[in-house]
């Protein structure tokens, strides 16, 4: 299983109240405080924690079916520069980012084999105002993605979304095994699936 969260850093800066002791208080425990706290850029150092949890959450949604809002019982550590862990009750997530001056880009997988060997993932500029366009226009990406790899024409992928709001990929209307995820914020747009 697989989950991802993109932040677009100019809009951060710009529409967050990153900076506000409330803000972190309800969305950081006492030790990714402290890790904000010690950061020498923390404005970055806050949204690669968000970015981290926000794609494990994406994880734990899709295995319960139960969305939640309590981001301080989301548990972050780094493990090395761009690699971390997420533990949710008993269940541990392993993340991978990017992060450059642009945006900061996470996936976060459960370990399960051949997770990393499967995994097709893509990052891009969207230059659609709206969010239903934005979206509209992720979707025209990941089909684009599944007709190259799947050497099929494009009109017999879809993609809907559940009651849970987890989007799944289907070919000639049946439902693909294949976990997708997909996120955009501000300019940018990415997906991650795995290809079976």
């Amino acid at each position: 299983m697989i989950g991802n969260d993109i932040i677009d850093l100019k809009v951060a800066s710009i529409t967050t109240r990153w900076d506000d002791q409330r803000f972190i208080d309800k969305v950081f425990s006492n030790s990714e405080q402290d890790l904000i706290r010690k950061a020498t850029d923390p404005f970055r150092t806050i949204w690669i924690i968000w970015s981290m949890k926000e794609s494990a959450y994406k994880i734990h949604v899709r295995r319960y079916l139960n969305r939640f809002f309590a981001p301080t019982q989301l548990k972050c550590q780094f493990v090395a520069f761009g690699k971390g862990l997420v533990n949710i009750d008993q269940d541990e997530y392993i993340t991978s980012s990017i992060i450059n001056e642009y945006y900061i880009y996470t996936i976060a997988v459960k370990n399960e084999p051949g997770t990393q060997r499967h995994l097709r993932s893509k990052c891009f500029f969207v230059n659609e105002a709206s969010y239903s366009s934005q979206h509209a226009y992720c979707y025209q990406k990941i089909i684009c993605d599944l007709s190259d790899s799947y050497k099929a024409p494009s009109q017999h992928f879809s993609i809907k979304k559940d009651q849970q709001d987890v989007p799944s990929i289907y070919k000639d209307g049946s439902k693909l095994p294949i976990p997708l995820t997909i996120t955009h914020h501000g300019s940018l747009g990415a997906y991650a699936y795995l290809k079976t």
